[in-house]
């Protein structure tokens, strides 16, 4: 085995376990969060934001540390509206605060 396709063989090995914890499912969740979860479901299942924002009639709690980026809330409905992981929507930034 080449020293190229054994470093490639270790990373996947590095990689996987990570990954596997991450699950997407599109249009439903991402790490064990489901649309529509609430704030307590959220905490409970990836712990406390590194940081908050409220911007309109929507709360971003952002996460600096495993696969969710920025985790969104409907504050009339007090429910998650929305999960980014890596590129985060236009105007927002990872804390979760708006910069357009």
């Amino acid at each position: 085995m080449s020293a190229f396709a054994a470093a490639i063989a270790g990373v996947a090995v590095l990689v996987t376990p990570a990954a596997a914890e991450a699950n997407v499912v599109i249009g439903q969740g991402i790490a064990g969060i489901k649309l529509g979860d609430t704030p307590a479901t959220v905490r409970k299942a990836i712990g406390k934001p590194t940081s908050t924002h409220r911007s309109g009639s929507n709360i971003y709690w952002g996460y600096t540390r495993g696969p969710l980026t920025t985790v969104g809330f409907s504050a009339k409905q007090n429910r998650v509206i929305g999960m980014f992981t890596g590129a985060l929507p236009v105007g927002v930034d990872r804390s979760g605060r708006q910069f357009l």
